[in-house]
């Protein structure tokens, strides 16, 4: 279900690290040390969000979806 959703990965100068977010998740972001590590992260992390917020019933917005 998470492929349905952006994941967004950059380089953070900050946090000297890789960061993920996704645009329809505000607040969710993964930090990591390589571009794959990130990235698999994220996915596993948008998973269990999109669970719980199907389990809650919250709408997820569609602005972004592919």
């Amino acid at each position: 279900m998470s492929d349905k959703y952006h994941i967004e990965v950059y380089w953070s100068d900050e946090d000297d690290t890789f960061l993920a977010i996704s645009p329809e998740f505000p607040g969710f972001s993964v930090l990591g040390d390589s571009r794959e590590e990130v990235l698999l992260e994220a996915e596993n992390v948008l998973e269990v969000i999109i669970e719980t917020y199907e389990i809650k019933g919250l709408p997820i917005s569609s602005d972004h979806t592919k």
